[in-house]
């Protein structure tokens, strides 16, 4: 699944200094790991490959299930849930939400009324499962499926005038890769998550001011209870989560200090891009804002930017390359908490 800002290339670079840093401390290897804002769950899923007790949390919807499916499905459930989506994919075809919304019936061109159609009889069956964890599985392979099949060009603030080959083919809802790791994951506000018992945080906002629910409304509204009001030409929900994240310098500064105040953690890792909000500087003196530390040291990764499937020479940027800051800020035994890169 494609996503703007997924660490997926750098987790080798992130996790050797999680690695050397824990270890430098004495951390638990099995202490727990607060993925505050987890996106697609990839640094979530690699920690508790690691070892951690991972516990991913992001304001959207759809990661959880994400995260649940691919780390956290118990190993005397997996049977059940691997027949269940081979039991939706025999499903016949409804005519239901996203039929009526995010198909050529809807006037979008999304997805075709087959896959549409074949959306809606998984997301009818799935909702009936009771074991929130074999649901969560189900809505990870459905989520799978159905990005393989949407007709757009990476995310979702438009849809393509043509389909693509891609687009075009039926929607195939098969079992995933998943591992019984005992990953948890939710959904909510970090800062009404934080301070809970972490030991490690690792934090990954957005930094800047696109949301990202218009991005991705496609996989929220997929796995939503109820069926989102929608409006306009892309069938936006009308009412769709905002990250302050999303918002002014000030605003972003204020709220990571106010995570680093109020984690329990002893290692906080925070990823930051030169594609933020902030300058770098700025983003340092903010977050470190009536925090005691000794030293700073900043390490840089380069890495491609992500780029659409079909980019249009309108949205073509300057930059082939986006530079990665970690910043790694670790909280002394009385207390004090100290920054390093």
């Amino acid at each position: 699944m494609n996503y703007i800002g997924s660490k997926r290339k750098l987790l080798d670079w992130i996790f050797s200094h999680i690695s050397h840093h824990a270890t430098r401390l004495g951390l638990d290897p099995h202490a727990t790991f607060l993925d505050g804002c987890t996106g697609t769950g990839s640094v979530a899923v690699r920690a508790a490959r690691e070892g951690f007790q991972v516990v991913a949390n992001d304001l959207m919807g759809f990661p959880r299930h994400l995260v649940i499916g691919r780390a956290g499905l118990p190993q005397e459930k997996q049977e059940k849930a691997f027949a269940l989506v081979q039991d939706a994919a025999q499903l016949p075809l409804v005519d239901g939400f996203f039929h009526a919304t995010y198909s050529p019936a809807g006037g979008r061109m999304f997805f075709t009324k087959t896959n549409a159609r074949r959306i809606d009889a998984a997301r009818q069956f799935i909702r009936e499962v009771d074991d929130s964890e074999i649901q969560s599985y189900l809505y990870y392979c459905l989520l799978e499926a159905t990005s393989k099949v949407s007709n757009t060009a990476g995310t979702h603030g438009a849809f393509l005038k043509q389909w693509t080959g891609e687009a075009s083919s039926p929607l195939q809802l098969v079992p995933c890769p998943s591992q019984s790791l005992g990953a948890k994951a939710q959904q909510g506000d970090v800062l009404d998550v934080v301070g809970q018992g972490e030991v490690i945080l690792y934090l990954d906002p957005p930094y800047n001011s696109r949301q990202y629910t218009p991005n991705y409304h496609l996989y929220d509204a997929l796995v939503q209870a109820d069926d989102p009001v929608v409006k306009g030409k892309t069938g936006l929900p009308q009412d769709y989560v905002r990250s302050d994240f999303c918002k002014a310098e000030s605003i972003v500064g204020d709220l990571v200090q106010a995570i680093l105040a109020k984690t329990t953690a002893r290692l906080v890792l925070i990823s930051y891009s030169s594609d933020g909000t902030m300058p770098l500087d700025t983003m340092l003196t903010q977050m470190m804002k009536g925090f005691g530390h000794r030293s700073v040291e900043l390490q840089v990764r380069e890495y491609a930017r992500y780029r659409s499937a079909a980019q249009d020479t309108q949205w073509v940027l300057s930059e082939a390359y986006l530079r990665e800051y970690l910043f790694i800020v670790e909280r002394d035994d009385d207390g004090v908490l100290s920054l390093f890169a």
